[in-house]
């Protein structure tokens, strides 16, 4: 980042305080977040060490970040963390963030260096996820298809590959786009029937897919059932010391505006 101050704005309370630390005081980062318990945690880590506006740099505040409005061009940096794919409309976000960064000269890359000598423009960086993110979810999906007739979209199926990846920044507009593929096994302490009864929960709780809309109170019940039987055989395959361990498959793609 070199001695210059830089403004960021990003999509969670996740990644703030790194990013706070990394601009200094004579930056602007700005944490948006839907969860208020998040973004609790992080203003407490944050004001244990002064990263908190006014003294410090960083800015916490709960909003969807498609609600958020910021100047044209008025950014260095947006981050977007473990959330896109729970975007409604992904091309109007990519194009709204490409909007919000800092243009920069033709032949310089993000750190303002470069043959052309011009400045390089503002940089997004987020990451996606492969589809389906893990096979309980793939048994949702398939059960409400073949028990009930009804197709839900899988919200990691718009940018669940590399070459989706590209596809919808080049739309938006960005430039020196890069897709980095990683897999890494989740091995938090998970016991079997806890690790299927939250994966119930949070497919249930889906916006993409509002069970209490769409069944009956009797059918969502039998789907539960049948879910739990057939997500426990899945996982149970996957038990290391006790736990249920899930290889996520990301892609972290960054790209910068002209």
């Amino acid at each position: 980042m070199g001695d210059r101050a830089l403004d960021v704005a990003c999509g969670t309370g996740m990644v703030a305080l790194p990013l706070a630390r990394a601009v200094g005081r004579a930056g602007r980062v700005v944490g948006l977040d839907l969860s208020g318990g998040m973004l609790a945690v992080a203003r407490a880590k944050a004001e244990a060490e002064g990263l908190m506006a006014p003294h410090g740099p960083l800015e916490l505040v709960e909003q969807d970040v498609d609600a958020a409005s910021f100047p044209p061009g008025s950014l260095d940096v947006i981050t977007c963390s473990a959330a896109i794919p729970f975007l409604p409309d992904t091309p109007r976000s990519l194009a709204t963030w490409w909007s919000w960064l800092r243009p920069g000269g033709d032949g310089a890359d993000a750190g303002g260096r470069g043959g052309g000598g011009g400045r390089g423009g503002g940089v997004l960086a987020f990451n996606a996820f492969a589809t389906p993110n893990t096979p309980e979810y793939g048994i949702f999906l398939r059960l409400l298809k073949d028990r009930h007739g009804i197709e839900v979209e899988d919200p990691c199926e718009r940018l669940g590959s590399e070459e989706r990846c590209r596809a919808a920044m080049a739309a938006a507009g960005f430039v020196d786009v890069q897709v980095v593929r990683d897999e890494f096994d989740d091995t938090r302490p998970r016991p079997l029937a806890a690790f299927v009864e939250g994966w119930w929960r949070q497919c249930a709780s889906s916006p993409f897919a509002p069970l209490d809309a769409l069944l009956s109170p009797g059918e969502v019940e039998a789907l539960r059932q049948e879910f739990v039987e057939q997500a426990t055989a899945s996982a149970a395959q996957r038990v290391v010391g006790g736990s249920v361990v899930n290889r996520a498959v990301t892609f972290v793609v960054t790209g910068r505006r002209l």
